[in-house]
């Protein structure tokens, strides 16, 4: 990513940014991350209608019968509904750790090779259960429309997706034009291209949604694999002869073998570490203080009765300066100063109260944060002269945050009504070494690591105006 970054920095900062500009959009996939594939997106549309056209023709030159193509087209929705309840079962044993963060799986091949191995069974238990009543073309022609319709749809709605659909479709469509025209009797140069491409594009994007989707999700992330299905249910139905009859308990072996790996399998590791803040917050109720301990979900229980952490943290009462789930305990307060203000004006015009304040960082910390109530938010806000916040078109869940705070001077204007009390908080953002930690350092344990905003303090200056 930083070669990328650089790179880029270099060939725009040499750039005129005048000459680039463009009138369209380009569609894009890369292959095996050697090369990019690209071309005008305003192809997407008349290609997935050629690759529509072909499979008309195909089925007007092969004349399948029209139970035929009913129980192709039955069979196909048949395995998409299956895949997808085999991918709902697995959500369970996959996704059971309730506390790992879901784009940090420390061992993913289980749970990947367990989908694999549903998708796989969901595609011959449907080739077996209506194998004497399948046609090769007829499976090949209803699975090439299916990709043409989703990626005619995709070009209209969403056409940087269209490539997922269109290149299977596409490369389907030549296939059928090679089998007419060597008066093939099944179309197999159909099959075999369409197996090919959409391969490539289901293990792509089966791979690519894991940074996204958590295994709890796993009825989604399982799909492009369904699809791979789908080109595949003609070849096994072909070619796999009825007496594989051991085949397909096989491969359930397989995905509950995987499964159970996968569920047995620690869900932290060195390499993979749960993600642990531990934070200092100073005034967000008068007098107080506390350290929090902070982790995506669920917390290491060894951990918090080491360090004695007892209460849960209400993350809205601090303004929801918290990343995650929270654990407290009590601090000594005032370790640190707290942000500074200062009033400059404060006026009334009709039914609109306009406050401009002067504030800066004591500790020169990251980010100094506006913390308003959800219920008591003003209308807007501008920092130096820029607008920040437009409450009345968006209530912002997190405090509106200058970054980069250091111990630099703000000058921030509100404009509140005057017909209910307003009051808000000041947020002094930093960093914290070990050091600083009070010695809870000392009990986080190996397998877990400062993320995100890591170890830090907050510290609040609570402002009222009457």
């Amino acid at each position: 990513h930083g070669e990328n970054m650089l790179a880029t920095v270099h060939a725009f900062g040499n750039t005129n940014l005048d000459n680039l500009k463009s009138q369209s959009n380009a569609t894009y996939i890369d292959i095996f991350g050697k090369y990019l594939l690209h071309w005008p997106a305003t192809l997407n549309l008349p290609l997935s209608i050629f690759a529509l056209l072909i499979f008309g023709f195909g089925i007007m030159k092969t004349r399948p019968r029209f139970s035929n193509i009913f129980t192709s087209f039955s069979a196909i929705v048949f395995l998409l509904l299956l895949t997808a309840g085999l991918g709902w079962a697995l959500s369970f044993p996959l996704g059971r750790w309730p506390d790992l963060f879901y784009l940090d799986h420390p061992h993913p091949w289980p749970g990947r090779l367990a989908m694999m191995s549903a998708a796989l069974f969901a595609t011959w238990w449907v080739s077996y259960l209506l194998m004497r009543h399948l046609n090769f073309n007829a499976l090949i022609l209803m699975a090439g429309l299916l990709f043409s319709l989703g990626s005619t749809a995709l070009a209209v709605y969403l056409p940087g997706a269209s490539y997922f659909l269109l290149i299977p479709a596409l490369g389907m469509a030549i296939g059928i034009l090679v089998d007419v025209g060597r008066k093939q009797k099944n179309l197999k140069w159909a099959a075999h291209i369409g197996l090919l491409l959409m391969a490539y594009m289901a293990f792509y994007h089966f791979i690519v949604l894991e940074v996204i989707l958590h295994y709890k999700l796993s009825a989604i992330r399982i799909m492009p694999l369904a699809l791979l299905g789908v080109s595949l249910l003609p070849i096994i139905q072909k070619y796999m002869p009825p007496t594989t009859k051991l085949f397909g308990p096989s491969l359930v072996v397989l995905m509950a073998g995987f499964a159970v790996f996968s569920f047995m399998s620690p869900g932290f590791n060195l390499t993979h570490p749960r993600m642990q803040n531990i934070i200092y917050v100073q005034g967000h109720e008068d007098g107080k203080a506390i350290w929090i301990s902070e982790t995506s979900n669920n917390q290491d229980h060894k951990f918090l009765k080491d360090a004695g952490f007892t209460d849960k943290v209400n993350r809205a009462g601090l303004f929801n300066v918290l990343w995650g789930r929270a654990k407290g305990k009590d601090a000594p307060f005032g370790k640190y100063s707290p942000p500074t203000y200062e009033i400059i004006s404060d006026k009334i015009d009709g039914d609109v109260r306009k406050i401009t304040m002067e504030i800066q960082s004591a500790n020169g910390g990251y980010a100094l944060g506006l913390g308003f109530h959800k219920s008591n938010t003003p209308q807007t806000v501008t920092v130096n002269g820029q607008m920040a916040a437009d409450y009345t078109q968006k209530h912002y869940r997190r405090p509106l945050t200058i970054r980069g705070g250091n111990k630099n001077t703000y000058i921030i204007e509100m404009t509140v009504q005057t017909d209910k009390p307003f009051d808000m908080a000041l947020i002094d953002s930093f960093s914290l070494d070990e050091k600083h930690l009070d010695g809870l350092a000392e009990y986080r344990p190996a397998i877990s690591a400062p993320l995100h905003s890591g170890d830090r303090a907050h510290i609040f200056t609570p402002i009222d105006f009457k």
